[in-house]
């Protein structure tokens, strides 16, 4: 499973595992080492938005 989310400043990043929302620093944050993320184009789902309460599942296909 795979998550996207949106900072405060609009960067929108997939990240490997289900990171947390910090209100004090305007990002999404990873709490483990397990876990990785990659910035990729803001303008891609514009429907993710920094208000959400939960990052978006998202999965990814090969075809």
């Amino acid at each position: 499973m795979y998550y996207i989310a949106r900072d405060k400043d609009g960067r929108l990043y997939l990240y490997t595992s289900n990171p947390k929302k910090d209100q004090f620093s305007g990002e999404w944050e990873l709490r483990d080492n397990k876990g990785r993320s990659f910035l990729i184009n803001d303008r891609l789902f514009p429907e993710v938005k920094w208000e959400d309460e939960k990052p978006k599942k998202v999965e990814l296909k090969i075809k």
